[in-house]
């Protein structure tokens, strides 16, 4: 044990010697040993908080394509860069793939699901709007729970029951169905409720997505699930766009510019994520992930100027206070085990 406390004040001296600390000066020392170790601690969040803004960034990019470009070309461009941007680090860190069949079913697996939730919401980016597309795909903590008590056995209380309860009605509170709502059924009702749909269906792809890497357990590099999830996103949309005949190469500099940044945008926000993930409780990281929605409502307004009405900022509180819920009351559950 002493040995284990003298390596890690011996590491912890020489990074504080590296930022232009003394220290032999014990005083000044204990001092910045504190203000080190704080940073430290909160670095987690900061990544987290950090991760937020690129995602939300690249899902606001996607609007830009709503009438010319489909979404499954916007996610092959997504999903080319960020291979391009993981494998040369897979290839730097020496990583090794795994080749057990069960391990190698599951990143297929989580692949899949990944590819389909973000190909989804992309779809419903650019039906409805960006902070409204995302605030319903934000509803898969509530799905996470109903498939980790189908799948993997754990418990759901009433609280879960509550939860879902509370998302259902943001989802209709965003969506706005005239046979609740009144008004006549336009080709923007019907394009808002395709939308939407299709937003709940990627939410529950990303729910998917927890259950595989639970599945994959421990003993995986962070980096290989996303190299997969890169992998099957490109082979999904590529079949897709052959079978749909739906490929256009993009003729002006700008849109080819804009694609490129909603890859760089994702994979930048994928690798702090995973830091955050790595420093940070996954349940603080999920509530700050829910930052998203705000972001992509402000960038959204400085990008088209649209302001969402009072239903649509009532649905999407209710859906992430649901979220926040889910992710607080496993933090709790935890903590309670831990004693």
């Amino acid at each position: 044990m002493d040995l284990y406390n003298d390596r890690h004040t011996l590491i912890d001296n020489l990074e504080l010697q590296e930022i232009g600390v003394d220290v032999n000066n014990d005083d000044k020392l204990q001092r910045s040993k504190k203000k080190h170790h704080n940073f430290c601690r909160h670095i987690g969040l900061l990544y987290g908080f950090l991760s937020s803004i690129f995602f939300a960034a690249g899902f606001v990019g996607v609007k830009f394509f709503e009438n010319n470009i489909h979404s499954f070309e916007v996610a092959l461009a997504r999903m080319l860069i960020q291979l391009m941007g993981v494998a040369p680090l897979l290839v730097c860190k020496n990583v090794t793939f795994p080749r057990k069949p069960l391990q190698i079913y599951w990143l297929v697996c989580r692949g899949v699901t990944g590819s389909f939730s973000v190909i989804c919401a992309y779809f419903a980016v650019q039906h409805i709007g960006v902070g409204d597309a995302l605030a319903i795909f934000f509803s898969n903590p509530v799905f996470t729970v109903f498939f980790a008590w189908m799948f993997l056995r754990e418990k759901l209380s009433p609280i879960d029951l509550l939860l879902a309860v509370f998302t259902v009605s943001g989802v209709v509170l965003i969506v706005q169905p005239s046979f609740i709502f009144g008004g006549n059924n336009t080709h923007e009702k019907h394009s808002r409720i395709k939308g939407a749909a299709v937003a709940l269906v990627g939410a529950v792809f990303a729910a998917l997505v927890y259950i595989c890497l639970k599945k994959l357990k421990t003993g995986i590099h962070l980096l290989i699930p996303i190299f997969y999830y890169a992998l099957c996103g490109i082979i999904i949309s590529s079949v897709s766009l052959s079978i749909l005949q739906a490929f256009i190469v993009p003729q002006c500099r700008k849109d080819r510019i804009i694609l490129f940044l909603i890859g760089a945008f994702a994979v930048v926000g994928q690798l702090f994520f995973t830091k955050a993930v790595q420093l940070e409780k996954a349940a603080y990281i999920a509530i700050i992930r829910s930052l998203d929605v705000v972001f992509s409502f402000i960038f959204e307004y400085f990008a088209f100027g649209r302001i969402p009405n009072l239903k649509v900022v009532a649905g999407t509180m209710l859906i992430l206070s649901s979220a926040v819920c889910v992710a607080v009351k496993k933090m709790l559950a935890k903590s309670n085990k831990s004693q």
